[in-house]
């Protein structure tokens, strides 16, 4: 079933949008940041770029069909998107239609394509539409306040150490066949929580992993960092997503390094960050 969603107001909490459902679309004539999400303007040109939030909509769990608008006093130009929220570099093009003085449809263009898209390229404007949607309207498990979430405890016996997950929200995955640790999703797959222990690691050495750790690219922001003597926390966007990381080295046990990595939809930040927090706190070398 292909299902029209709207909403009335973007209230932005931090970094994470607070969005209000509409029980009916706006129409021309209304407030506009009821219905647009601002992306691009250049100066001196009738260029401004939105996102109108009247033609959105659900394909499925995790894929939207959207249209960018194009012009500033009239609307002169417009694309309609398909975005899967999993992986925002890519936008499926569908048909662009180019509007006369008159406001009028003048000709159509079926594109059908798939492109690769990431900031500071020439498609840069589908890559900010493509977060835009996702961080503002994509559809997020209902996460209970902090005070009813119950948490149960992982022990590892293998390395010797604790963290505690929320029962209701994460369903163990079961430990890995080397005894190393295991993973905790939610049904949506929205939320993925690892845990883990080492000998080894691919970047040679603590110092070697926080550097790979706070590396930044096109897809992925650090937002906070912090290197103590025998561990160290990095956390920011990668995508659509929030990550969290901490890596424990145990030096006394041989080089050990235990693990917990946290993955979850942007627009899950402040529902989820409460939760993150307690999960950190618990995580816990050598309780035993």
């Amino acid at each position: 079933m292909i299902e029209k969603i709207c909403w009335k107001s973007i209230a932005l909490l931090g970094a994470i949008a607070v969005v209000t459902p509409l029980a009916a679309c706006t129409f021309p004539g209304q407030a506009e940041n009821d219905r647009y999400i601002h992306l691009s303007s250049s100066e001196g040109k009738n260029s401004d770029r939105h996102v109108d939030l009247k033609t959105l909509t659900k394909l499925s769990d995790n894929t939207f069909q959207y249209t960018i608008v194009v012009g500033s006093n009239r609307r002169e130009f417009e694309s309609e998107a398909i975005v899967n929220c999993s992986d925002l570099r890519r936008v499926e093009l569908k048909q662009a239609r180019f509007y006369n003085e008159n406001g009028e449809v003048d000709r159509t263009e079926q594109r059908d394509r798939k492109i690769t898209v990431r900031p500071n390229d020439p498609n840069q404007v589908y890559y900010e539409a493509n977060r835009a949607v996702c961080e503002r309207v994509g559809d997020s498990i209902a996460v209970p306040p902090p005070e009813e979430i119950a948490y149960e405890t992982y022990y590892n016996s293998r390395f010797n150490y604790a963290v505690k997950y929320p029962r209701d929200l994460l369903v163990p995955q079961g430990e890995a066949q080397n005894g190393d640790g295991q993973s905790f999703i939610s049904e949506d797959n929205q939320i993925v929580m690892s845990v883990y222990g080492t000998h080894h690691t691919l970047h040679g050495s603590l110092d070697g992993w926080y550097r790979e750790a706070t590396r930044r690219s096109d897809r992925r922001e650090v937002t906070y960092k912090v290197r103590r003597d025998n561990w160290f926390v990095v956390s920011g966007y990668d995508d659509g997503f929030v990550f969290y990381q901490k890596v424990v080295e145990e030096r006394e046990e041989g080089g050990v390094f235990k693990v917990l990595e946290l993955r979850y939809r942007r627009s899950l930040q402040s529902q989820f960050d409460p939760v993150v927090a307690e999960i950190a706190n618990s995580f816990t070398s050598n309780p035993q």
